[in-house]
């Protein structure tokens, strides 16, 4: 359910798989609570977790995009790893 783009260098293969299998459980579960309701704008598609060192605060899209600074990616590694 997740698609996870980052830079070159920034997880390898191992922390990549990591970050995905939790992001695909973190989208099942509530999607499952919840269920789908035709006023969302995002149903069951696939959502796009977009990993930028640029300067933003980290947020959501209403188009199935959140974009996550690459400081937080970098804390979430380390503390996941640890």
């Amino acid at each position: 359910m997740a698609v996870l783009w980052s830079p070159a260098g920034v997880l390898d293969d191992v922390a990549s798989a990591q970050l995905i299998e939790r992001l695909d459980k973190g989208i099942a579960a509530p999607r499952q609570l919840i269920g789908t309701h035709a006023w969302q704008e995002v149903r069951d598609e696939k959502l796009l977790f977009y990993v930028s060192d640029d300067q933003f605060v980290s947020h959501a899209t209403s188009r199935g995009v959140v974009l996550i600074q690459l400081p937080r990616l970098r804390e979430w590694a380390r503390t996941f790893s640890a």
